[in-house]
């Protein structure tokens, strides 16, 4: 009878064997991927968010301004006329506003109605308003 050749047990694995396998690494990298989209996500959301009621919150300062100003009746610059620009609007109602995220403007017309407005232009754009016909609208932004 001849006998099989016997192959020799493997104990523990040495030193230089030990470690992850190729397809773990793979799996955590996926999943870190993953945790950090939702996260970056997450945060532009939280940030815009912010922006929004920075702005809403400089167009009651503004429109508290301008309740100010046509109260006094003394500045001949809003009736009629507008301002283009936040520095515009910072001058004429003797206001600080920096927002490098928001422009804000102030139209009127001739029937003594002015629109006060926050207008984003990076990123997605859109518009934060104040009108007053007689009476304020609340400021609001677009959801």
């Amino acid at each position: 009878m001849k006998s099989s050749p016997v192959l020799p047990r493997t104990s523990k694995p040495s030193a230089s064997q030990s470690g992850f396998t190729l397809m773990e690494i793979i799996i955590v990298i996926i999943i870190l991927g993953s945790l950090a989209g939702l996260a970056i996500n997450n945060y532009r959301n939280v940030m815009e968010d912010s922006y929004k009621r920075n702005a809403v919150i400089n167009l009651y300062t503004v429109y508290a301004a301008l309740e100010i100003a046509l109260y006094k009746k003394n500045n001949p610059e809003l009736f009629p006329g507008a301002a283009n620009t936040t520095a515009e609007v910072n001058r004429i109602l003797g206001l600080n506003i920096v927002d490098p995220n928001f422009r804000y403007t102030i139209f009127t017309s001739l029937n003594d109605n002015y629109t006060a407005s926050a207008i984003k232009s990076q990123g997605t754009s859109y518009t934060c308003s104040t009108i007053y016909d007689g009476a304020w609208t609340k400021p609001s932004c677009p959801p």
